[in-house]
C-alpha cells in the first residue's frame, strides 16, 4: 500500500470570559478513550491507531446526520454544504515545520447510498432563540468530493510555551456526485518529528508546568522536552489586546437579560484577535458569523435567573 504523506481555541453586570484562542483551538483530549490507541510515543515519532466511534440518524429531509466522538465540524461557515467533520487530536511539535504525517494503513467500510447532512444555518424562532435549520445546497452537493487523505497534520501556533499541532482524521468519505458515503473503520498513523528541532530542544519544564501545559497534548512527555522559555509577566504590567486574551472581563449592561457580544464590539474596545491564532477551520470571518448567531431575547417572567449557577 502506498502511504499518504502530508506536511505538517452585582445584578447589573454580565461576566464574560475571553479564552486563549490557541488553547481553545485544541479540544480536551483523553488518551485512553475516543477510539485512539497509541503504540509509540517518544521525541522521534508518534504512532497510533484510530477507530472512530460513529452514530448516525436521519433528518426529516432524508439526509444522514453523522455524530462522531471527539469530532468537530470543519466547515461551519458554509451553510448548505455537506458537513465535513474531523476527529481532532492535539499534539505538541518541536517546530512549526519539518514534521510529517504518514497514513500507514486505512480501512473503510463499503459504500452506502446516502447524502450526509448539510451545515445548518441559524434562524430565529418565534420565541427569539437561535435554532439550526438544515437546507441542502444542490450546487454544493454536486461538486462535493472526499478528502484526499484519511488524515492530515497541521500546525496551529503557540499554545502557552509549546508549538501546537493537530492531527485531523476524516471519519468518512462522502462523494457528492454519486451520493455515497464510506465510513472509516480504522487508520494507523505515524508522525515523524523534525529531527533537528527535536534534538535541539530538550530544555524541559518542571512537573507543575508539565501537568498544567503539556497535559493538553497526546504526547505530554515530548511536549515537556520541547517547551520554550517564555517571559514571566509582571503583575502590574500594562496589558495589550493579546495579553488580555486569558483575562476575565466585566461588561456593564443596562438591564438583566441575554445579550449578543460580537467580534466588532471587542474590536471597538481594542481587543483584536490575530487570524494566525485560529485553526484553519476557524477564520476571523467565521468567528464573527458564529458570534452573530446569539441574539438578545426578552427574559420570560418564569425563566431562571441567567446569573444563577
Amino acid at each position: 500500500m502506498m502511504p499518504w504523506i502530508t506536511a505538517g481555541l452585582h445584578s447589573r453586570h454580565l461576566l464574560a470570559a475571553v479564552a486563549a484562542l490557541a488553547i481553545a483551538a485544541i479540544p480536551a483530549y483523553s488518551r485512553t478513550g475516543d477510539g485512539v490507541r497509541i503504540t509509540t510515543n517518544d521525541t522521534r515519532q508518534l504512532v497510533m491507531t484510530v477507530v472512530p466511534n460513529i452514530d448516525t440518524t436521519r433528518l426529516p429531509s432524508g439526509e444522514l446526520f453523522i455524530s462522531v466522538a471527539s469530532g468537530a465540524t470543519l466547515n461551519p461557515d458554509q451553510p448548505g454544504a455537506p458537513m465535513q467533520q474531523g476527529i481532532i487530536i492535539p499534539l505538541a511539535l518541536p517546530s512549526p515545520e519539518g514534521n510529517t504525517l504518514e497514513v500507514v494503513a486505512a480501512e473503510y467500510g463499503p459504500p452506502i447510498s446516502a447524502r450526509i447532512a448539510p451545515v445548518p444555518s441559524m434562524i430565529t424562532d418565534p420565541q427569539g432563540f437561535s435554532v439550526p435549520r438544515y437546507d441542502a445546497d444542490p450546487a454544493a452537493y454536486s461538486v462535493a468530493a472526499p478528502a484526499a487523505a484519511p488524515a492530515t497534520l497541521r500546525y496551529v501556533g503557540i499554545a502557552r510555551n509549546y508549538h501546537a499541532g493537530q492531527i485531523v482524521v476524516a471519519p468518512y468519505r462522502f462523494d457528492g456526485p454519486s451520493g455515497t458515503v464510506r465510513f472509516l473503520k480504522s487508520a494507523t498513523l505515524r508522525v515523524r518529528y523534525n529531527a533537528a528541532a527535536a534534538a535541539g530542544s530538550g530544555r524541559g519544564v518542571g512537573l507543575r508546568d508539565q501537568q498544567f501545559g503539556a497535559g493538553l497534548f497526546v504526547n505530554p512527555s515530548a511536549a515537556a522536552a520541547w517547551a520554550k522559555p517564555v517571559a514571566v509577566p509582571q503583575a502590574f504590567a500594562r496589558r495589550t489586546a493579546a495579553s488580555t486574551a486569558r483575562a476575565w472581563m466585566r461588561v456593564e449592561v443596562k438591564e438583566d437579560g441575554l445579550y449578543e457580544l460580537r467580534a466588532e464590539d471587542l474590536r471597538t474596545v481594542g481587543l483584536i484577535f490575530p487570524p494566525w491564532t485560529l485553526p484553519e477551520s476557524q477564520s476571523t470571518a467565521a468567528m464573527e458569523a458564529n458570534a452573530g448567531r446569539y441574539r438578545r431575547c426578552r427574559q420570560q417572567p418564569d425563566a431562571p435567573n441567567p446569573r444563577a449557577g
